[in-house]
């Protein structure tokens, strides 16, 4: 659909079904999932992963994998 189709559609949406809100749904994802597939110890089990730790510690991050918080 080209910008005006939509327009058009999202205005008729409002008009005709009375819906007063059109938020996005955020990108949200679970952290569990995250540490699972980029975490330090995801990281530790491969010697790729171990890779990435390496040249994370020699550039001096902070932040050697995804945190939990």
């Amino acid at each position: 659909m080209t910008f005006p189709a939509v327009y058009y559609f999202f205005a008729w949406d409002l008009l005709f079904t009375g819906a007063t809100d059109m938020t996005k749904r955020t990108l949200g994802g679970t952290s569990r999932k995250r540490r699972r597939v980029s975490g330090f110890r995801a990281r530790m089990r491969t010697k790729n992963g171990q890779k990435v730790i390496q040249a994370r510690r020699r550039k001096g991050r902070l932040r050697l994998s995804v945190s939990t918080s």
